[in-house]
């Protein structure tokens, strides 16, 4: 079952995400009033390059995780030492030359992209800067997966949290001191190469072997990680292009100057990742350590993942669904308010089923079979394309977020099947862990909350009423229905260690 450990590497990884979403909410504002909408577009996209230079790391950085922890509970520390060192200059190299690449293709890129002339040279400014980011950010996350490997998270975060929200709180200073977003971009590639430099150092300390072992390299480490990074590589070209090819075909179609109507719901409401993500950071070990070990503990462990964030993400996903046009209006104004409440709400329901479906490809992967998320996801790329070209051509942004919304269910939907028959135990583990009735508490109160968002007439005046109403009976059935005693006995551990903590 979840255990407290586990719980607490959650609560830190999600408090490292979370910071930084506060963060966004609060400078996005003051980026876009300083920028205007159409070069917010262009640094809405300088943020997409920053996540989809994953491309580059040829999934080293999560063979580096599941083999170093392998190592480090096979008390193994020179062959932990050797996978850091190799995937540390593996990165490197990597970086040189995805950088020369992305500048090449710069100027034709560009061009694409904006059609408008000063905004296209800034464009054209913003991808070199980023070209030079490359390196430091590959090579951040390989000195970052050294400490996850050993499940260090509580300095994973202690980096991760301040230059999480240093991207936005940077872009923001930036923003009101009149740089142009070129420059915006160095200060993000500066934050980038001390959070590195900050990763390395923490993991140098946190294991000596690193220190005692010169930085080389290892080819036959290289070539054992490979083995299992080649599929994760394909996850890792696929997966960003499936994100975020909707931006940049809205972008084409409908034009940059709209896109920020659609790339600021998405930012906001994808943020709620950083619960699955939380999640999934801390299982991914325990599920590599599960796959060899107690495979009904694995499979338990697996269902009350499902079941948790059913039940956490779906109730902020309810609020999303009910108040994402007041949350809007006060947020970004009237205009936005009327211009992405309905794509805010469509991408929310987008949002769970692809939470759900992270959860999966963690445990595919953790049990040695990275090769089924990448396969679907491949598999995936060009219908997604010509439905999602189909849709906003015909809808304009709401078809980019139907679209978007529609792939991720049905990869979910897959990827819940191939962990069934991968691994059988897992589908009885679904009824005796509560998945089930946990999905029953989300369906029936998310058709509440919905019946409560589209009332009309003297009805709309209890709406906060009737919601606040739900919001309640949503706990309630979910501690007594979905919840059993050792659910509801960690929640408590949890809590009175949340409380001790503030109160020291």
């Amino acid at each position: 079952m979840i255990g407290p450990v586990l719980a607490r590497n959650v609560f830190l990884n999600g408090l490292g995400q979370g910071l930084p979403l506060l963060a966004g909410i609060v400078a996005i504002p003051v980026i876009i009033s300083a920028l205007g909408a159409g070069r917010f577009g262009i640094l809405a996209l300088a943020w997409i390059l920053l996540g989809y230079f994953g491309l580059f790391d040829l999934g080293m950085s999560r063979a580096a995780t599941k083999f170093g922890a392998e190592a480090l509970a096979l008390r193994q520390p020179e062959r932990f030492a050797r996978i850091v060192w190799t995937v540390f200059l593996l990165q490197a190299g990597l970086g040189v030359v995805g950088g020369l690449v992305l500048a090449a293709i710069t100027p034709t890129l560009a061009a694409t992209i904006v059609s408008t002339s000063p905004l296209r040279e800034e464009m054209t400014q913003t991808l070199y800067v980023m070209a030079i980011a490359l390196p430091p950010t590959l090579m951040t996350l390989a000195a970052r997966a050294a400490l996850e490997s050993g499940q260090r998270f509580d300095l994973v975060n202690l980096v991760s949290l301040p230059f999480g929200v240093l991207t936005y709180a940077l872009p923001a200073i930036g923003a009101l001191m009149g740089l142009s977003v070129p420059g915006i971009v160095v200060l993000l590639l500066l934050a980038r190469a001390v959070s590195a430099i900050s990763y390395l150092a923490l993991a140098m300390r946190t294991f000596p072997i690193l220190r005692q072992l010169t930085l080389a390299w290892h080819g036959s480490t290289a070539r054992a990680l490979l083995a299992f990074g080649g599929w994760v590589t394909l996850t890792s070209v696929a997966g960003p292009v499936l994100t975020y090819a909707d931006r940049f075909l809205a972008g084409a179609i409908v034009g940059i100057t709209s896109l920020a109507y659609y790339a600021a719901p998405f930012d906001v409401v994808t943020r709620l990742w950083i619960i699955p993500g939380a999640l999934v950071l801390a299982l991914f070990p325990a599920f590599s350590a599960g796959s060899v070990q107690d495979r009904d503990r694995l499979t338990r462990l697996y269902a009350r993942a499902v079941k948790f964030l059913l039940l956490v993400l779906g109730a902020f996903v309810l609020l999303v669904l009910e108040f994402g046009d007041e949350f809007l209006l006060i947020w970004l104004g009237p205009d936005f308010a009327a211009q992405s409440t309905l794509l805010l709400r469509i991408l929310a329901v987008g949002v769970l089923t692809n939470s759900l479906a992270l959860v999966a490809a963690a445990f595919l992967q953790g049990t040695g079979r990275p090769d089924i998320q990448a396969k679907v996801l491949v598999a995936q790329v060009i219908p997604y394309v010509a439905l999602a070209w189909l849709l906003i051509t015909q809808l304009g942004l709401v078809g980019a977020a139907i679209a978007w919304t529609i792939r991720v269910t049905v990869e979910a939907g897959f990827l819940f099947v191939a962990v069934a028959r991968s691994v059988p135990l897992t589908t009885p583990s679904y009824r005796r862990e509560g998945v089930f009735r946990s999905a029953v508490v989300l369906i029936v109160f998310g058709l509440a909350a919905t019946v409560a968002q589209l009332s009309v007439g003297p009805l709309a005046t209890w709406r906060a009423a009737v919601v606040a109403l739900a919001i309640i009976g949503f706990a309630a059935c979910s501690w007594l229905y979905a919840l059993d005693a050792g659910d509801r006995k960690l929640v408590q551990v949890v809590l009175r260690g949340f409380v001790a903590a503030r109160e020291g």
